[in-house]
Order: structure tokens, then C-alpha cells, then sequence
């Protein structure tokens, strides 16, 4: 049990040597290499079953010898010289085989192992070195034509011209060739499309959630959810709109919104914030979630300043109509995702509750923050103070409208 534990991990060290920090595609390559060289060593030990290597001093140091250079293919992978190791997999496979279809005879048909190594030489290369392909079957194809054809017992009885069944095993060889060929060139044309719908997935799903939230959910971590000891929250309402909505056609209304959260978007992003989600007309976005950091009260009081400013540049009657009216609070939340189907990174707790009791009873065109969030930035922008501010669930809290940066 043990020994068999062991023989295990000693092919799987061996077959997954050089691997490392290598990307999918030159994963498969280095595989494959290190899978052939272990067969091939193999059967180069083989070899020495057979009784007509016996005895014959030069079948068996070529057949040693190829036990090395088959060994090698694992330690060249695991020092990173993966190109240097595909071509002495073939290189010797190639002088190898060559060798004992000269030594053995035609007769004997060692030679048209060339044809494997031929075939699998383009299944070992990566799309970048497949003229080393190339090259690969261009040699065999000679080689095993001039040892089924140009050996002396065969000349002598044959003549020059050449016989049938070496053409047939020509034919046989060009067709295994192009079909390899075909076979490698469609492989790759599949994966690239696949790739293409890896990135635009990868993108639908960063457009959903933080990339660190994607990244666990790729990974399988069943449910999400985090508690972060500080974090500001922006809502953000235009005001009007619904008024608006009511003599605009649907396109319209929908175009206007995504005019709008897209430059919000935008903001967000060179904020360094979250944004969570919009309803309707309302917009959220927080910071220090979910990556933890000092200065998320100053980033989200700055971001609420330049959307005041952006939606005021936007050009066109309906927008003049519009204003936003902003709140913001600062406190514990807690963060995860919700739903199998659908999913969503959301925001829970008191602090998601009073951010949105700022933002309702706000004024338009102000940025209204509560005592909280107030006390995080003061001294970093100027405020205006509205003192006792009567909240709907909250009772009476001291707020404060945010003017400019100091």
C-alpha cells in the first residue's frame, strides 16, 4: 500500500514536472512531454526483452542510452527549459528509432515508429513553435523513406525504383501528418473561441460583483458574507425624475438613466468605490467594502461632489429639470452575496438604513452626511452645520450638508 502510494506520487511529481506558473495552454504541452518521455523510457527498457538486442553490443548502448535521454525530458521541464525539452524528446526519439531501424533492418519495420514521433510531435508543440513540427516530420518522413528504401538488401533486390508498399507507407504517413496538422490547428482555433467566452463571462461577472467576491465564488465557497468594522454608504436620488418619466417615452427614460449611472460608473471607479446597485432612480455606492481602507469616508465625500458637478455638465432641457439629493453615514456593515439564480453583492445594517434616512431627507443639490461621517471628515472639507435634524426611525440626529474640500 504504501510502496503504491508512493509510485504514485513519484509519476505524478514526474508527469507534472515544470508546470508551475505556467498558463493553461502551455500546462497541457509540458504534460504531454513529461507523459511521453515516461512511456518512451519505458519502452526503451522494454527494448531489452527482445532477444535480438542480445548480444548485440551497439542495439543495446543505443537502447541505454535512450533511457537517459528519455529521463531527461522531466528534469530539462522542471529547470523551465520546456522548449529545449520538446525538441530533445524528439531529437532523440528520432535518432533513437533511426538507429535501430538501420541496425535491426528494414525488414524488421522498427523504422515506422518515426511515424509516432511525427504525429505526436504536433500534439507536443504550442502554436508558437510549431514550425519545430515541422521541421520534426520533414526528418522522420526521410528518415524512415531512406531506411524502408536506400538500405543495402533492399537496393540489391529492388533496384532504385521504389516499391509499392513504401509508397503506401508514404501515402499513410502524409495523411497521418495532415490530419495531426488539422487536428492541432482546429484544437487551438476551439480554445481561442473559448478564451474569447472566458473574457466576456469574466466580464459579465466583474460588472456584477467585486473581483475578489467573483474570485470565491469561482472557487466554490459556498455562502459569502463578511463584517467590516467601518465603511461610508452613499444613496443618491434624482430628484424629479418620476415627474420627468411620466411625459418621456421609455427609450428616452432609459437613456437618460444610463447617461447618467454611467458617468456615476465612471466616478465610482476612480474613487476606488463599490458600487452595490441601483433601484429605479436611486443610486449606492460604498467605500472600504470589500477591501478595507482609511480613507473611505474622504473618498466617497469627494465622489458625492463630483456627481453634483456631473450631472449639473450634462446637456439638454430634461436634464436642466433634474437635481440629486445625496446622504451619506458611515459605520459597520455587513457585506455578501444573496441568491443562487441572479445573485447579488449586497449591504446590510444600521448604517445602510441611516445612509438612506440622509439621502430622504436631504435637500437637492446637497450632499447631507450625519454626525458619524461628519466627524471622520472634518478638518478635510468645509460643512454646513443643519444642527437637529428630526429622521424618520432614527428620532433626532445632528447633521451636516457637505460644501467643498478645505
Amino acid at each position: 500500500m504504501v510502496q503504491n502510494h508512493l509510485m504514485r506520487a513519484l509519476l505524478s511529481r514526474l508527469v507534472n514536472a515544470g508546470i508551475a506558473g505556467q498558463s493553461p495552454h502551455d500546462t497541457k504541452h509540458i504534460r504531454l512531454a513529461n507523459q511521453i518521455s515516461l512511456l518512451a523510457m519505458a519502452l526503451a527498457l522494454l527494448a531489452f526483452t527482445d532477444p535480438r538486442i542480445w548480444g548485440t553490443r551497439s542495439l543495446e548502448v543505443i537502447s541505454i542510452t535512450a533511457v537517459f535521454v528519455y529521463a531527461a525530458v522531466p528534469l530539462l521541464a522542471s529547470h523551465g527549459w520546456h522548449r529545449l525539452a520538446r525538441i530533445w524528446l524528439c531529437v532523440g526519439s528520432l535518432a533513437w528509432i533511426g538507429a535501430d531501424g538501420v541496425l535491426m533492418g528494414a525488414d524488421t519495420e522498427q523504422h515506422l515508429f518515426l511515424i509516432a514521433v511525427a504525429t505526436a510531435a504536433w500534439f507536443l508543440t504550442p502554436r508558437r513553435d510549431r514550425w519545430m513540427a515541422a521541421v520534426v516530420a520533414v526528418l522522420c518522413g526521410a528518415a524512415m523513406l531512406a531506411i524502408d528504401v536506400y538500405t543495402p538488401a533492399r537496393m540489391a533486390l529492388r533496384g532504385a525504383a521504389l516499391p509499392f508498399e513504401t509508397a503506401d507507407k508514404l501515402t499513410l504517413y502524409v495523411v497521418l501528418q495532415a490530419l495531426a496538422y488539422y487536428s492541432v490547428t482546429q484544437t487551438a482555433r476551439a480554445e481561442d473561441e473559448l478564451s474569447l467566452e472566458q473574457a466576456k463571462s469574466e466580464t459579465l461577472l466583474l460588472n456584477v460583483l467585486p473581483r475578489r467576491i467573483a474570485e470565491l465564488l469561482k472557487r466554490d465557497q459556498g455562502s459569502i458574507a463578511e463584517r467590516f468594522d467601518s465603511a461610508t454608504v452613499l444613496f443618491a436620488d434624482i430628484v424629479n425624475f418620476t415627474q420627468l418619466s411620466e411625459r418621456t417615452t421609455a427609450t428616452e427614460v432609459v437613456q437618460m438613466l444610463d447617461q447618467i449611472f454611467s458617468r456615476f460608473d465612471a466616478l465610482a471607479d476612480q474613487h476606488g468605490l463599490e458600487k452595490i446597485k441601483t433601484i429605479g432612480d436611486a443610486y449606492m455606492v460604498v467605500g472600504g467594502v470589500p477591501e478595507a481602507r482609511a480613507d473611505h469616508a474622504s473618498a466617497v465625500a469627494k465622489m458625492s461632489l463630483d456627481m453634483l458637478r456631473v450631472l449639473r455638465e450634462l446637456e439638454g432641457p430634461a436634464f436642466a429639470s433634474l437635481s440629486l439629493r445625496i446622504g451619506i453615514h458611515s459605520g459597520p456593515v455587513v457585506a455578501g452575496v444573496i441568491g443562487k439564480r441572479k445573485f447579488a453583492f449586497d449591504l446590510w445594517g444600521d448604517t445602510v438604513n441611516t445612509a438612506s434616512r440622509m439621502e430622504s431627507h436631504g435637500q437637492p443639490d446637497r450632499v447631507h452626511v450625519s454626525e458619524a461621517t461628519f466627524e471622520l471628515l472634518k478638518g478635510q472639507f468645509t460643512f454646513e452645520e443643519r444642527g437637529p435634524t428630526q429622521i424618520k426611525g432614527k428620532g433626532t440626529l445632528n447633521t451636516w450638508f457637505l460644501s467643498a474640500p478645505t
